[in-house]
């Protein structure tokens, strides 16, 4: 179980930065250091299906990281506090 929750915590913030420059990609005209993130989602933007679709997938792999690491926090009797705030 600890090697999953590893792996997990790991390459959930690796695949936002996939994911975001994969959406800059698509936006031919977005710059990474002049344009928000946010900006790549927007209503009309060419990566918007992309990114709402890969930003779901993205919470469905963080919130299994959040359940997991709360799962081993309680396995070991240790304080779950930062198991709740990961969630947050």
């Amino acid at each position: 179980m600890h090697k999953r929750i590893l792996v997990t915590g790991i390459l959930a913030p690796l695949l936002f930065w996939v994911i975001i420059f994969a959406g800059g990609m698509i936006n031919v005209d977005y710059n990474h250091l002049r344009n928000t993130i946010s900006e790549l989602g927007m209503i009309g933007a060419a990566a918007e299906k992309c990114m709402l679709i890969a930003l779901l997938h993205l919470t469905v792999f963080a919130l299994a990281f959040s359940l997991l690491f709360f799962k081993c926090c309680m396995y070991f009797r240790i304080s779950v506090l930062p198991a709740v705030l990961s969630f947050c």
